[in-house]
């Protein structure tokens, strides 16, 4: 049971690395849905900005959108 379970790891490690590798190196390009988290989360932080801020009450409208912490936090990270 334990060299069975060991197969199993290696061969799902295998597939794992074979379709996240670009396929200029024999994989298939498949990227990572923890890689594009980030980058979605900018954009559709931008293109949803100025509606945010028409929704927004006057008095929070400098805190959302392209404005909140959790934007310019994400968009430092993405810059680095």
């Amino acid at each position: 049971m334990h060299i069975k379970f060991e197969l199993s790891n290696a061969i799902r490690s295998e597939l794992h690395d074979q379709t996240t590798h670009t396929h200029t190196i024999d994989g298939l390009g498949v990227r990572l849905a923890s890689d594009l988290a980030l980058p979605a989360f900018l954009s559709s932080t931008v293109s949803f900005s100025d509606t945010v801020q028409q929704l927004l009450p006057e008095r929070l409208r400098t805190a959302g959108g392209i404005h909140d912490a959790s934007y310019v936090s994400g968009l430092h990270e993405w810059q680095s």
